[in-house]
């Protein structure tokens, strides 16, 4: 890793409106390093939700999804409405 080392990339990757709780899209950079996803989001009252990728393609921790390593397609489903004008990141490592 000294001439490569692992970089995170960081995606926004939509905006909430403050009733929509299910977003889904594609990675910029795929495919997608197994286990390394992550998805954010802050919901209304400033809690920030964290959907973390499970090795296994489904995504969970404050909400429930999916991801395709080799597309980057997801789809990501919160616990709580993000909050209007919240931006929604993913933060992954692509190979």
């Amino acid at each position: 890793y000294q001439d490569w080392p692992l970089q995170y990339a960081v995606d926004n990757i939509a905006t909430g409106n403050g009733s929509q709780v299910t977003f889904p899209g594609g990675l910029q950079n795929p495919p997608v390093i197994i286990g390394s996803l992550f998805i954010t989001s802050d919901d209304s009252t400033g809690f920030q939700q964290v959907v973390q990728d499970q090795g296994d393609g489904t995504l969970s921790g404050d909400g429930t999804g999916t991801i395709d390593y080799l597309t980057g397609a997801y789809s990501v489903t919160f616990t709580f409405v993000p909050a209007a004008s919240a931006v929604i990141y993913a933060k992954y490592q692509g190979y």
